[in-house]
């Protein structure tokens, strides 16, 4: 239901109307103010001038003696006047008015022969005597055809009544486009009230390409922005839920150990000689250890996924960067049973990079070969580029990963289910990515 005072529909149907309304007055007033005195003067003149020709001929056929003889002189000159009467008023006698057999006239205004209007709202314009041998035996006469207004011989009465109809259909017209147009702003009103109590996939349904149907659009893509925008904002919302669970579950273990560790070192009940002591003490230390590794880890992850670790580029030698981390873990590839090998397909690949990084991209790498592949296993490193990317791969013969595992190796904290039990932050792959990522590559 529409109210009138906060309807747009309603104020502009009323605004066209009063527009259409203002319009028509302001016609009117032309017509009287300006048109009229130029009408009623040209009718002035006119009356003069048919007066002043016509007076001559009906004195001629005037000495003939036969009235009749006037009416075609009246009827030739009353179809040169233009919204005017002509009239013959005899001395004694009926009014000779032009027209089939002279259309006599004996209305009481006529035949008393006085000198007034025919009927009284039909004005004299002009009139002149008719005279014979000296004796005056009438007067020519011009009247206004119509009573009222000069002007009204300019507008053809079914006009008269087409302005009304005119003026009705003009707003009923207006009315149409409006309530088109409120039916457009009603659809975006209710997006944008959709939109505020929280339902996203809100749309309008063909905008259209005008200016309300590209307002439309841009609502329909605001609307878009905004719910990826909250699918993104829920989606980190679980991703940090999910990290303060696995922080939380990554530092219980050691935790739980140190605090075990250190009740039974201070517990006087339990007997611990020298070498259970010092144990013990390796092992707190051990677990120190480890809560360090994982507390550095994600400090450093959060520095590259923020922006915060800024990367110090410099041009390095690639194949020597690697082969030289390579060597450094050599000695723990041999001790765990495992073959190391290394190719390029250059002597030497030119880089702009930060070397730390990389070489931290590399450790990570050996790593996790090193604590997922089986003793006997081998372990292949290559370098290679490809126009203007620079490739590090790491491949080995081990078990590897499942199709399910693949799409989630980089994520943090993850762990295929194999693995599980390998000691590990889980955040080495993390970090790698967002290095490659830094990095400009993949």
């Amino acid at each position: 239901m529409l109210s009138w005072p906060r309807s747009l529909f309603w104020s502009l149907t009323a605004s066209i109307i009063g527009v259409l309304a203002l319009t028509a007055l302001l016609q009117v007033l032309f017509a009287f103010v300006v048109v009229e005195p130029i009408v009623r003067a040209r009718q002035g003149s006119q009356a003069v001038e048919l007066i002043a020709s016509a007076a001559p001929e009906l004195e001629r056929v005037a000495r003939a003696g036969d009235p009749q003889l006037m009416v075609p002189v009246l009827s030739r000159y009353q179809r040169l006047a233009e919204g005017l009467l002509l009239a013959f008023k005899p001395v004694d006698g009926p009014v000779i008015l032009p027209g089939p057999q002279g259309r006599h006239s004996r209305r009481p205004g006529f035949a008393r022969g006085e000198r007034r209007p025919l009927v009284k709202d039909l004005s004299v314009l002009a009139r002149q005597d008719v005279v014979v041998d000296g004796r005056p035996i009438g007067e020519i006469l011009v009247y206004r055809a119509r009573p009222g207004i000069a002007i009204s011989h300019w507008l053809p009465l079914r006009w008269v009544f087409l302005l009304p109809l005119s003026f009705i259909a003009a707003a009923l017209g207006g009315m149409w486009i409006f309530r088109r147009l409120q039916r457009r702003i009603s659809a975006l009103e209710e997006h944008a009230r959709a939109v505020g109590e929280g339902d996203l996939g809100a749309r309008i349904a063909d905008p259209g390409d005008d200016e309300l149907g590209r307002l439309g659009q841009q609502l329909n893509s605001m609307t878009a922005s905004l719910a990826s925008a909250r699918a993104q904002l829920d989606s980190m919302e679980s991703e940090r839920k999910r990290l303060l669970a696995d922080i939380t579950h990554e530092l219980t273990t050691p935790l739980t150990s140190v605090r075990g560790y250190a009740e039974t070192l201070l517990d006087g009940i339990v007997d611990v000689d020298a070498e259970q002591r010092a144990r013990y003490l390796r092992d707190i230390l051990h677990a120190s250890e480890r809560m360090r590794l994982l507390i550095d880890d994600l400090l450093d992850l959060a520095r590259l996924e923020g922006g915060g670790a800024q990367l110090q580029l410099e041009s390095l030698d690639l194949v020597a960067l690697v082969r030289n981390s390579l060597e450094r873990h050599r000695s723990r590839f041999e001790s765990a049973g495992l073959t190391l090998t290394f190719a390029s397909t250059q002597e030497q690949l030119a880089v702009s990079a930060d070397g730390r990084r990389l070489e931290q991209v590399v450790d990570n790498l050996i790593e996790n070969e090193l604590r997922h592949v089986p003793s006997g296993g081998t372990v292949e490193v290559a370098v290679s580029s490809d126009t203007e990317i620079a490739q590090l791969v790491v491949a080995d013969d081990g078990p590897g990963f499942s199709a399910d595992a693949v799409a989630h190796v980089f994520e943090r904290f993850y762990r295929a289910e194999a693995s599980r039990s390998t000691p590990g932050s889980g955040l080495g792959l993390a970090i790698v990515r967002e290095i490659a990522l830094r990095h400009g590559g993949s």
